[in-house]
């Protein structure tokens, strides 16, 4: 038997390894997500002699006549979001806001997995504008060819962003690239979901960005959950941390650690990550450390894109469709599902109003978020049965909805109660309540996944590799060995 072993220096956040030209790099996360994609980018600082993690959300940095620009007057996230539609117009795919005046829109998310060998109806079906895709491609309207082309112009201008944003505000150049991927393909790796969304997105993603830059990979669920527990230097000043860990140790103890329960629900999965954070002497955070169970059920698709499919099923007036469910995306986050009342929806023509029926909006809400609910019920109380003090964090946009959130916090009202009788100490609060830029979680998250991942030649420098050559003795079962090991290669002094 052969071991192989490797010798290393023990590398910290404070160690000076990077040389002058690293310090110039930076690293790209990318949420590309069923409506709207997010990019952020991480790099090293030094300040005082301290070295330090900062992060920069990368905006839309078009013209003012760009059909792409945000208003940002009605949401102050928008500058930092992507639109990430697609709709038919003159038998081409036209992408952006430009398709969000279209009656039926299609994500860029739910063809990529279509383009990516995911092609199994009732996969495709659950997801947003998966019927209507189907529909297309058997009509020949949409073809491959036009999905591959859609896609490719989306991260061209991610590329684009990205790329001009790291060279004019941080004088810096892109050498990584991190992808994220949803939860839920997970509990499918026995059909290759994973294997075959990962694989594509790299062979998509190669011809725009070169073979100088490296490609890393983590889940969507992991980014958020590195997001809230990991150190870093917020330079927008989006982020009060400090707030939120304040806030969240009162009554806690005074404790080294803390185990958290992030769910993170965005508009059409949960992801659930399990993460312990660290804190230094004087309270600070430090470091964390995932600690989910490979076993656990961590994604499910959900969220608020099924209630506009079930919206869809109305008899709609032709034209006024977008304008329509444009109208009741303005409106969601304020509404009470438990309501006895019609809500009308206004479209864009005088007189153009559409009453939805209490009932309607009950069933789409349960085909919204009731798997999601059911599995975030499950997984707090599953943490609770661990019998030890935790935390949960809600991340993401879905939190805001009112009637959500309501229901969130009766499950979780109850599992505090519960763990009160244990004497268990559990509290909870909402990323969003602290955090003006929380749906950049991902993006973010996932660019900061790999800062603390020093570099080979960092790892080499007084370093080496060596092999081992162990056996068992015949007449015993001791391990026995040569006094030495062969050197491989080293890099010592």
């Amino acid at each position: 038997m052969w071991h192989v072993y490797a010798y290393a220096r023990c590398w910290d956040n404070n160690s000076p390894l990077h040389s002058e030209k690293e310090a110039k790099t930076c690293t790209l996360g990318i949420d590309f997500g069923s409506y709207k994609s997010k990019i952020t980018l991480a790099y090293m600082n030094t300040i005082g002699g301290q070295r330090r993690i900062e992060i920069q959300r990368v905006p839309f940095d078009g013209g003012f006549d760009d059909p792409d620009r945000a208003d940002t007057s009605t949401d102050p996230n928008s500058w930092l979001e992507f639109v990430a539609f697609a709709a038919l117009e003159n038998g081409q795919l036209v992408l952006g806001r430009r398709s969000l005046s279209h009656d039926c829109t299609l994500p860029l998310k739910t063809i990529f997995i279509h383009r990516a060998g995911i092609t199994r109806q009732s996969t495709i079906k659950r997801l947003p504008g998966g019927v209507d895709l189907l529909e297309h491609c058997r009509a020949g309207t949409i073809t491959p060819k036009m999905e591959a082309e859609a896609l490719r112009k989306h991260f061209e201008l991610l590329h684009r962003m990205a790329t001009n944003t790291a060279k004019e505000v941080l004088g810096s150049v892109i050498t990584k690239v991190v992808l994220s991927y949803p939860n839920y393909l997970c509990p499918k790796e026995q059909e290759d979901d994973f294997v075959k969304y990962t694989s594509y997105y790299k062979k998509l993603l190669r011809p725009i960005w070169g073979k100088e830059v490296s490609f890393n990979i983590i889940s969507e669920g992991q980014a958020a959950a590195l997001y809230v527990s990991e150190p870093f230097k917020d330079l927008q000043v989006g982020f009060k941390r400090d707030r939120l860990w304040r806030n969240l140790k009162e009554g806690m103890g005074k404790k080294s650690g803390l185990s958290l329960l992030i769910p993170d629900g965005g508009s059409s999965s949960l992801n659930i990550q399990m993460q312990s954070v660290f804190f230094n002497e004087a309270g600070e955070l430090e470091s964390s450390q995932s600690i989910s169970a490979s076993d656990w059920l961590t994604g499910t698709l959900c969220g608020s894109f099924k209630i506009l499919e079930e919206l869809r099923s109305y008899q709609f007036p032709p034209g006024e469709i977008a304008a329509l469910l444009n109208d009741f995306e303005r409106r969601k986050r304020q509404l009470d599902w438990t309501t006895t009342e019609a809500i009308d929806l206004h479209g864009t023509r005088s007189g153009c109003i559409v009453s939805i029926l209490p009932k309607t909006l009950q069933t789409a809400f349960n085909a919204a978020f009731g798997d999601g609910l059911a599995m975030l019920e499950r997984e707090v109380w599953r943490v609770l049965g661990l019998g030890q003090d935790f935390a949960v964090i809600l991340c993401g946009g879905s939190y805001f909805c009112k009637g959500l959130r309501n229901l969130v916090e009766k499950i979780l009202t109850e599992v505090e109660k519960e763990a009160e009788t244990r004497g268990i100490r559990v509290k909870h609060l909402y990323l969003g309540e602290y955090d003006i830029f929380s749906s950049s979680a991902v993006s973010a998250g996932a660019a900061l996944s790999v800062m603390r991942v020093p570099c080979p030649v960092d790892v080499f420098d007084g370093s080496a590799i060596a092999v081992h050559k162990l056996w068992k003795s015949s007449s015993s079962a001791a391990w026995e060995g040569e006094d030495e090991a062969t050197f491989l290669f080293s890099k010592v002094g």
